[in-house]
């Protein structure tokens, strides 16, 4: 009896312990290059969370931990920190996602996966995420629009807010951040106020999808609204001035 007793305690301590390892994840820190259009090292921001997928049988699941933003190094290296931490033993494996990235100088916002997917033109991923090529766009006002629409919402929706859900940052990093926002506002503005809007190209792909009779009507609908407004300068402080307003009203500008 005293020897039953004993290996089922053995048995039991091994269940725990295989228990414990199981649950135990680790997500091993990385470190990128960012590089420009000439090969010269990029100044970027990149903010990033720690993500996966928990186990079901009928439908995925992701789940999180907060991650941080972190910035380029004088070479273009930035380095994600890694993590230590318990999940249910039938989870899948966290790893880094990012949020965006941000490089400033090239006019470049975007998200970014390391798995080999980049960002339309504006990023490459090479050698398996460890390195991302980013494109000039400083003549490409439709893309400078939406990277500006991604950085925008990261920083209100996502970084001022009362708990921000994916990363944590620092009250000088959000500020610096929602200067970039105004910066690159301004900028776009200068650049291009007097260029000629066209049909745009991100995000249509949806139109392959649609009836015949609807895909023309939404064409028509781009169309007039080019009509109305044919150049980005009229087109932009239409949409962006208040809301450039009220970021320069939060961080005292």
């Amino acid at each position: 009896m005293k020897r039953f007793r004993r290996l089922t305690l053995i048995f039991l301590l091994a269940l725990a312990a295989i228990g414990l390892i199981a649950s135990v994840g680790v997500v091993m820190p990385r470190t990128v290059r960012l590089l420009g259009p000439d090969g010269a090292p990029a100044n970027a921001w990149i903010a990033y969370y720690y993500g996966g997928y928990r186990f079901n049988l009928v439908d995925t699941i992701s789940y999180s931990r907060p991650g941080g933003i972190t910035r380029t190094d004088g070479d273009g290296t930035v380095r994600l920190a890694g993590k230590l931490y318990l999940h249910v033993p039938l989870d899948g494996w966290l790893r880094h996602r990012v949020i965006l990235l941000s490089a400033p100088d090239l006019h470049v916002s975007a998200r970014v996966q390391f798995d080999g997917a980049g960002s339309g033109d504006a990023v490459d991923v090479l050698d398996d995420g460890a390195l991302l090529q980013l494109a000039d766009l400083a003549g490409r006002p439709e893309e400078r629009a939406q990277g500006l629409n991604d950085l925008y919402a990261f920083v209100r929706y996502q970084l001022m807010t009362e708990e921000p859900r994916h990363v944590t940052a620092t009250a000088e990093t959000v500020a610096a951040l929602a200067q970039q926002v105004i910066t690159e506002y301004r900028s776009l503005i200068e650049t291009h106020a007097r260029t000629s809007r066209g049909m745009p190209t991100i995000g249509m792909d949806y139109l392959q999808y649609q009836p015949a009779t609807e895909r023309e009507a939404i064409l028509a609908r781009i169309r007039e609204d080019l009509a109305r407004e044919p150049l980005w300068g009229p087109y932009l402080e239409r949409i962006w001035s208040r809301r450039i307003a009220e970021l320069e009203r939060q961080i005292g500008e």
